[in-house]
């Protein structure tokens, strides 16, 4: 993909290196995040003007990225990515 929005689902842990690598991507943008807990603020990674949810199947309901990024823990993986197959 070199340009297109993106979706985070899981924002701190590798969540927080994938918004990072998110930002430094040129033609890349977050559009939305979610997460269960607030996400933590970080100078390289700014969620100015991206849509914080802390649920996802409700953030895939109300925004239309490109791309979705899962990084939760393994285990909840598959019932997440049914989730953001079914959104589309």
């Amino acid at each position: 993909m070199t340009s297109g929005s993106v979706a985070l689902i899981g924002a701190s842990g590798h969540g927080l290196w994938h918004r990072r690598l998110i930002e430094r991507t040129p033609g890349l943008t977050l559009c939305a995040l979610s997460d269960v807990r607030p996400p933590a603020p970080d100078p390289d990674a700014p969620l100015d003007g991206v849509a914080v949810f802390t649920d996802h199947t409700e953030m895939l309901a109300k925004t239309t990225p490109d791309a979705v990024v899962i990084c939760t823990p393994p285990h909840t993986h598959l019932p997440i990515a049914c989730d953001v197959l079914r959104a589309g």
